[in-house]
C-alpha cells in the first residue's frame, strides 16, 4: 500500500509497505515509466511520486535468489499538493444582523472536504471557534444570539481538501450584530390617586 492506504496525499514523499513471501530483491516504476534497478527487498520503503496532481500509480516487481520473478503489482493515490481557494461571501463587512443568519463561503477545489468557522469580536485581533469542522458545504446557520453583541465583528472560514491542504479567507470589515427586538409589553395598569383635596 502506498502512506498506509490513503487515498490522497499532498507529499511527493510517501512510504510503501510491501508484502512478499520470497522475495529477495524487488524494483519499482511510477505510472507508465521505467523500472529502476533492483534493490534489496525491505519493508517498508521510501518512494517519490511522480510530481503531477491527480491519481498517481506505483508499480513493484520481486524476485527471488534464483531470480524468479512475480508479476508486477501496483497501488494508486491520488497527488494533490494545491491549497484550495476560499471566499467568505457574508458576512463581508457592513452588515448588521441580529437572530438567526446564514455564512455563506465558495470554495473552488475539486477535492474539497472540510470547514471550520472562527469568529472575532475586536475587528480580528483575536478569534475564537464558532463552528467545528464538518463537510464543506458553503454555508454554515448561525443564530447570532449566542454571542455578545459587537460592532467589531469578523468571521474567518477555514477549508480543507482531501489532501490536507489548508486556506482560510477572513471578512473584508467589520459586521455587526445585536438584539434589535423591541420589549414585549405585557400590559399596563394605572393605579388610582386615593388623596383628597379639603
Amino acid at each position: 500500500s502506498i502512506a498506509g492506504g490513503a487515498a490522497y496525499t499532498n507529499s511527493t514523499k510517501v512510504t510503501l509497505t510491501l508484502a512478499s513471501t520470497g522475495a529477495t530483491h524487488m524494483r519499482f516504476k511510477n505510472d507508465s515509466g521505467s523500472y529502476g534497478d533492483w534493490v534489496t527487498y525491505a519493508t517498508p520503503y521510501s518512494w517519490l511520486l511522480s510530481n503531477t496532481q491527480g491519481a498517481r500509480t506505483v508499480w513493484v516487481q520481486f524476485k527471488d535468489a534464483a531470480g524468479n520473478m512475480a508479476s508486477a503489482v501496483s497501488d494508486t493515490i491520488v497527488f494533490d499538493n494545491v491549497a484550495p481557494t476560499v471566499v467568505v461571501t457574508a458576512p463581508n463587512g457592513g452588515e448588521s444582523w441580529n437572530g438567526t443568519q446564514s455564512v455563506t463561503w465558495t470554495t473552488t477545489d475539486a477535492n474539497a472536504y472540510s470547514r471550520i468557522i472562527y469568529i472575532s469580536t475586536n475587528g480580528g485581533a483575536s478569534y475564537s471557534p464558532l463552528a467545528g469542522a464538518a463537510m464543506d458545504s458553503g454555508s454554515y446557520s448561525w443564530d447570532t444570539t449566542g454571542t455578545s453583541d459587537s460592532s467589531q465583528v469578523r468571521i474567518q472560514v477555514y477549508v480543507a481538501d482531501k489532501a490536507g491542504n489548508r486556506a482560510n479567507d477572513t471578512s473584508n470589515t467589520n459586521f455587526s450584530i445585536g438584539d434589535t427586538t423591541p420589549p414585549t409589553i405585557m400590559g399596563v395598569s394605572i393605579a388610582p390617586n386615593n388623596s383628597s383635596i379639603t
